[in-house]
């Protein structure tokens, strides 16, 4: 062969070798972190399957499973029995979790709390799951890995990822609907549909706990406002952030909310007696709701106001390892 097309051939050959090698090895880095991060999960997940039944039941735990059992009776009657309407003043609770695990306790072999404690547990760990998506999404596989090592050491979630039934399914939801914004990033200003259903059903089983998941729409839009206000400066044509607020509201913000608030309302019977008024009236008895009860710290209780006031500062380093 002429030593001139040689050349031709064995160069662009051993270029591409020299440019393949080292993103073989960056994909066997992302690989490796990828396999350490999923060994963070199963250890969760298999500590959790471990331990759950030693877990005892907090203060409000009665109260919650009777509005689920409330709210399951509030379906199965179609909608006869009413209680769920009035239960104390968790009507103003979405009933995401407690629903499910009312149902779960009507076909499981265990008891009422084991049974509500090992579903609690689940759902943390796809808590760490979410995190861990996160984490990737936003910085790569070693990032996703550490952000669900800490997660996994926080004792302020790991501890109640086994008995709280409001705050770690809120957290849990609140990390999808930050991955799948994430997510939404690149594609802007027209994602695909699935990503925004996506987006929309985790801000609808969010809400779906607690109405506070309304701010994940607000965030949706401080992105999507951030996003046309960058392009317009960028393309340096002003009428381009009217252009930019159309599309942002047609093409993403209306698909996610058709999503979001029928999900929501799905496991809200208070919310679905007036979807528009009684949404607002629980964000306004939760910008003044008060906790009149104390808390154990050093060995005596203390009045909550004071306990977050005063004593939040010495154990942030304790509940936050990370």
């Amino acid at each position: 062969m002429d030593p001139f097309a040689t050349s031709l051939v064995t160069k662009p050959f051993t270029a591409g070798v020299a440019c393949a090698a080292p993103r073989s090895q960056e994909l066997d880095t992302e690989t490796f972190w990828d396999r350490l991060s999923l060994g963070i999960i199963v250890l969760g997940a298999a500590l959790a399957l471990l331990t759950f039944r030693d877990y005892g039941v907090t203060w409000d735990e009665d109260a919650h499973n009777w509005y689920g059992n409330f709210v399951l009776d509030y379906y199965v009657s179609f909608f006869a029995d009413r209680n769920a309407l009035h239960w104390r003043d968790l009507y103003n609770y979405g009933a995401i979790f407690d629903t499910a695990a009312a149902a779960l306790n009507r076909v499981s072999p265990m008891g009422i709390y084991e049974t509500r404690h090992l579903l609690n547990a689940l759902v943390g760990v796809l808590g760490l799951t979410g995190c861990f998506k996160l984490g990737h999404a936003v910085g790569g596989a070693r990032v996703g890995f550490f952000a669900t090592l800490f997660l996994l050491l926080t004792p302020n979630y790991y501890g109640q990822m086994f008995n709280n039934p409001k705050d770690i399914p809120f957290a849990v939801g609140v990390v999808w609907a930050t991955y799948y914004m994430v997510r939404m990033v690149p594609t802007l200003p027209e994602p695909p549909f699935g990503l925004l259903a996506k987006l929309g059903v985790a801000i609808g089983m969010t809400m779906g706990v607690r109405i506070g998941g309304l701010l994940l729409l607000c965030y949706s839009g401080l992105l999507l406002a951030f996003d046309g206000g960058w392009r317009t400066i960028v393309a340096r044509r002003p009428v381009l952030l009217l252009e930019a607020a159309w599309t942002a509201l047609l093409r993403v913000l209306l698909p996610v909310l058709l999503f979001a608030y029928p999900v929501m309302l799905v496991f809200w019977p208070w919310g679905q007696t007036d979807p528009i008024e009684n949404p607002l009236r629980a964000l306004a008895f939760f910008s003044r709701q008060d906790f009149p009860f104390s808390t154990l710290f050093a060995g005596r209780f203390v009045p909550l106001p004071t306990y977050r006031g005063h004593t939040s500062p010495p154990t942030l380093p304790l509940r936050c390892p990370s």
